[in-house]
């Protein structure tokens, strides 16, 4: 993949058609038969729960909230593309747009705007994040330091179908001017520091540590010293696994970060968790 043109777009009304199966809410009423101030949410076809939520919380459809946040994005007048669309275990839903906006980057890599939307019957019906993608080796990352997440409050019901985000969007996305500016930093930075810290991060599972150091090995940027890398060495005493070789970027290290996660974790709360711990470590 080398562009936006090379894409492979999702067909939008397709995906929020599959997202518009139907669900009902019974009221909640305990073992002993007592009444109580929830209800419970299932989807109609099958009767699985989804949740529970108060008597008065307000439901609005996906494909409600997606036909407005379409024609949102649509009116920024930048070309997109629906890249990923997911419905989760809980029933909540996950999407992934690109958009076709440039972002500089050190190495001279093609590298658009990502906006990852998640939505819940549950929860808040929108989140809206921004990230970006790296069209070479399809990896994705949020930077959520940086351009701040867009939420629609849970029980405001459909009222904020009536009103605009699309200040928002425009605001975040003439904020990638300093992600631009952050990644021109990593690329002039040393990883050592932020290696350390991504191996020490008690939040990260060993597997992806692992990974990233195999990924490290096999470019000839570091050796691993130990036959098993314990996850206990990971977390306390990083610096006896692995000797460096050569001098290698921070902007090196982030790429393979994004490609281990976005390719990696184990589903899409792992990933998207993974993104914003990133996000953070790297303070982008």
């Amino acid at each position: 993949m080398e562009n936006f043109q090379d894409v492979i777009e999702l067909n939008r009304e397709e995906e929020i058609e599959h997202l518009s199966f139907p669900i009902s809410r019974e009221k909640l009423i305990t073992d002993t038969g007592i009444k109580t101030n929830r209800d419970v949410i299932v989807t109609a076809k099958d009767n699985v729960q989804i949740g529970i939520v108060k008597h008065d919380h307000k439901i609005v459809p996906y494909a409600n909230s997606l036909k407005w946040l379409n024609d949102e994005f649509q009116s920024t007048g930048v070309d997109y593309k629906l890249r990923e669309s997911v419905v989760m275990k809980n029933c909540d839903f996950y999407q992934e747009y690109i958009f076709d906006q440039k972002i500089d980057t050190p190495d001279d890599s093609d590298m658009a705007p990502m906006v990852l939307v998640k939505g819940s019957y549950i929860k808040a019906p929108l989140c809206v994040d921004f990230g970006t993608f790296r069209f070479t080796c399809a990896n994705g990352m949020v930077v959520g330091r940086t351009v701040e997440q867009v939420k629609i409050k849970a029980n405001v019901g459909p009222d904020f179908l009536q009103s605009s985000i699309l200040d928002d969007i425009r605001y975040s996305m003439d904020r990638f001017a300093k992600v631009t500016k952050l990644y021109s930093h990593l690329g002039e930075t040393n990883m050592d520091l932020y290696l350390t810290t991504f191996l020490t991060h008690e939040a990260i599972a060993a597997y992806v540590k692992r990974l990233v150091l195999e990924m490290l090995k096999n470019q000839g940027s570091i050796e691993i010293l130990v036959e098993k890398i314990k996850k206990e060495d990971l977390l306390h005493n990083p610096n006896a696994i692995y000797n460096t070789l050569n001098d290698v970027s921070a902007w090196t290290l982030y790429n393979i970060l994004t490609q281990v996660v976005t390719h990696k974790a184990r589903n899409v709360n792992g990933r998207t968790s993974l993104y914003n711990q990133i996000s953070t470590m790297f303070n982008i």
